[in-house]
């Protein structure tokens, strides 16, 4: 294990290893949680995906490098008049997190209305939203799960870190999002 790598401090990451080219795992580091000390302790190093929350063990290595990221600050209201969550300069972090989110999106806007595989939908909670995809369809259940869209990233009471539903659970916050375009952009 690296001497120089501390646990503490580690919260948004990036790993990436010279024997593994073209690829990086971008994700969180739960400092507080036992399992993320014992493991370290050990010499591995488990990371939360930074968009499916997946979490994965990587050893940590003299080859291995760990980029850490700070936590993005919000631009406070008083000293300019910006729209709520916008941010100071993106880093590379908050980056692959919005384009993995424009990939979702644009994935889901090409499908047809309705509760569909590949389709993303939302939920209200507290000031942000918890974020799902479906992944699968079946006659009255659908499988979603979580997604790490929202900076804040919430989880929905119900909907959790997804799982099976029965359709209509599903339905409604899509048909909602669909009614509410259609509303706000005039169409009938």
């Amino acid at each position: 294990m690296s001497k120089s790598l501390k646990l503490k401090g580690l919260y948004r990451v990036k790993v990436t290893h010279p024997q593994i080219k073209r690829f990086s795992h971008f994700g969180q580091v739960e400092t507080y949680d036992q399992d993320t000390k014992d493991s370290f302790a050990k010499g591995l190093l488990i990371i939360e995906d930074a968009v499916t929350g997946n979490p994965t063990k990587y050893p940590v290595t003299k080859e291995a490098m760990i980029t850490t990221y700070p936590e993005r600050t919000p631009i406070p209201f008083e000293v300019v008049n910006v729209p709520f969550g916008n941010f100071e300069e993106k880093d590379e972090y908050q980056k692959y997190v919005d384009t993995q989110f424009e990939m979702a999106q644009t994935l889901s806007k090409a499908l047809p209305k309705g509760v569909h595989k590949g389709k993303l939908f939302k939920t209200n909670v507290a000031d942000g939203y918890a974020w799902y995809v479906i992944t699968k369809v079946n006659k009255a259940t659908v499988d979603i799960e979580w997604r790490a869209f929202c900076p804040d990233r919430w989880h929905d009471q119900i909907l959790g870190w997804g799982g099976r539903f029965p359709k209509h659970v599903v339905e409604r916050p899509i048909g909602f999002e669909e009614a509410m375009s259609k509303f706000f952009a005039g169409k009938e």
